[in-house]
Formats: structure tokens, C-alpha cells, sequence
């Protein structure tokens, strides 16, 4: 693993600016986080630790080029990108996008492989560049290296999901009322089709009956 310093692991966490990118490559740093997660290894951060999301833009020919075919990714960064890359390197690269890649395996090589470097979606490069790669099960894409999820990768910390529970309590008693309500008034509707096609026979109009008359009928 990197040594990015005596204090404790870092994290690099990346993205290409778009939301859906940068929310996955955020959820799964979010969860390694968590203090009953990390506590084993040590919780203070490294020197190399970033506590911000790296946003990379690259400019130029080679981002509309497939990602295997780049052959300089910090040639077309903005200067203030391009100084990022430089030691020390973190313990842990957490990147997603396709335009992302090329930085993923570009880490993994200049740390010396110390770097675990893990890329989300599929990067459109040879696996083998990474650690890991979290691809969606429907790219049907299978490695040793590679993890499928059924959906993104999406963390909710347990303190936000007791807060969302306590916000959204009487809304779902008041739910459960309505459903209740709901379930009485078809039973009373039901109860009362019942009673109309079941009348008792002395409220049945008379054999032969005629506009409410009886009509007597000789032998």
C-alpha cells in the first residue's frame, strides 16, 4: 500500500464533473469513511489525504478518443489539474468515468503500484490496469478484478437515515391511516352490494306481480 504518510490511510476521490460520476466515486469514499470501517486501520488521514473530489477536465483530442488510446492524460489538463498529480500519492484512488481512466491507471503506475486503485463503470481500457473496476451487471463485462453491481453505488450514512425517519414518521402513520380508511369504505361498499341483491322475501313483490299490482289469474 502507498505510504502516504505516518497518520493514516488517504483518499483520492475523482471525477469528470458530471453528477452521476461524481456521486459514486463520493458514496463509496462516504462508506470506507465511517469510522466502525476504518477504525482497524487508523482513522486519522494521511499526509496525502484530499478531503475534497478531484474534478479532471481534459481539453483537446485525446478525451474523444476511447480511453486505451491516450497517449499523454496530463498533457491536456489545466495547469492547476495537472500539479495534483504529483507525490505522495494516496492509499486509496477512487475514480469514475470513462474520461477518468487514463488518470486511474496513470496513478497506479506512478506510485508503484503502491496506490489500490479502484475505477467505477467501465473504463473502456484493459482491466488489468486496475485493482479493481465496479461495473453495472447490465454492461455484462466479468474480470477477476471486477465487482458488478445491480445499481449505482449509493451510501446513506446511519445518522441521515434515523433523521429521514423522524421527518418522515407522521407521513407514514398518516399513510397507514389513509389505508386503513381505505380498506373500511370498501368493506362497508361491498356490504351494502350484498344487502341490495339479498333481500328478505317479504319485501319481494308478489309472484305474477304487475306495475306494483296483483293480478289474479283464473283457472
Amino acid at each position: 500500500m502507498s505510504k502516504s504518510g505516518a497518520l493514516g490511510p488517504s483518499v483520492w476521490v475523482a471525477s469528470d464533473g458530471r453528477a452521476g460520476h461524481a456521486a459514486q466515486a463520493t458514496a463509496i469514499a462516504r462508506a470506507l469513511g465511517e469510522m466502525n470501517r476504518w477504525v482497524q486501520i487508523g482513522h486519522i488521514n494521511g499526509e496525502a489525504h484530499k478531503a475534497k473530489p478531484i474534478e479532471l477536465t481534459p481539453k483537446g483530442l485525446q478525451p474523444l478518443l476511447p480511453s486505451r488510446m491516450w497517449w499523454s492524460p496530463l498533457s491536456c489538463l489545466p495547469k492547476d489539474q495537472k500539479e495534483i498529480f504529483q507525490p505522495p500519492w494516496p492509499t486509496l484512488w477512487l475514480a469514475a468515468g470513462r474520461k477518468t481512466a487514463p488518470y486511474s491507471r496513470y496513478i497506479k503506475s506512478a506510485s508503484g503500484g503502491d496506490t489500490l486503485t479502484v475505477h467505477i463503470m467501465n473504463p473502456q481500457m484493459p482491466l488489468d490496469d486496475f485493482d479493481l473496476v465496479v461495473i453495472p451487471e447490465h454492461d455484462g463485462i466479468e474480470g477477476d478484478n471486477v465487482m458488478q453491481l445491480v445499481g449505482s453505488p449509493t451510501y446513506f450514512a446511519p445518522d441521515t437515515i434515523e433523521d429521514a425517519e423522524l421527518a418522515f414518521g407522521d407521513l407514514r402513520s398518516r399513510a397507514r391511516l389513509r389505508r386503513e380508511v381505505a380498506e373500511v369504505r370498501h368493506q362497508a361498499h361491498g356490504d351494502r352490494l350484498q344487502r341490495r341483491h339479498r333481500r328478505p322475501a317479504e319485501q319481494r313483490p308478489p309472484r305474477g306481480a304487475l306495475g306494483g299490482a296483483a293480478v289474479a289469474v283464473e283457472a
